[in-house]
């Protein structure tokens, strides 16, 4: 949100001012420590977030049928676009993969009966735990 950015703003600004110092006024600066615990809890944040959102578009894809293409393809996008160390903490991402073979089981059977609704595949979508 916006007050996100304007953190993320915040501590850029910092980091580039304590960065622009001379080694002589670095030493002297107090609340150096403050700072990199700011990034540190923002890049942690950041992350979380992240991942909770991919988590939602995968969540969103529901029951594959017909129409679900869009929704797989753009949780397989943003899955993949994140960062490889925050793959892992995807806890549905094994839904993306079940998705997309469920969403092959209704196209073969709308290409095997031609003007027929394909309906709804099972085992895609939904997580089962």
């Amino acid at each position: 949100g916006e007050g996100a950015s304007d953190s993320a703003r915040a501590i850029i600004a910092a980091e580039e001012a304590v960065a622009a110092l001379s080694d002589k006024d670095r030493e002297r600066l107090t609340g150096l420590e403050t700072l990199k615990k700011a990034r540190e809890t923002f890049s942690e944040l950041a992350d979380a977030d992240a991942v909770s959102k991919v988590e939602a578009l995968i969540d969103s894809i529901g029951t594959v049928d017909a129409d679900s293409s869009a929704a797989i393809d753009a949780a397989k996008e943003a899955y993949e676009g994140l960062d490889e160390r925050l793959k892992d903490k995807v806890g549905n991402a094994d839904l993306i993969g079940q998705a997309e073979a469920a969403y092959e089981q209704v196209r073969l059977k709308a290409e095997a009966a031609p003007g027929q609704e394909a309906g709804a595949a099972s085992g895609g979508g939904r997580r089962s735990d």
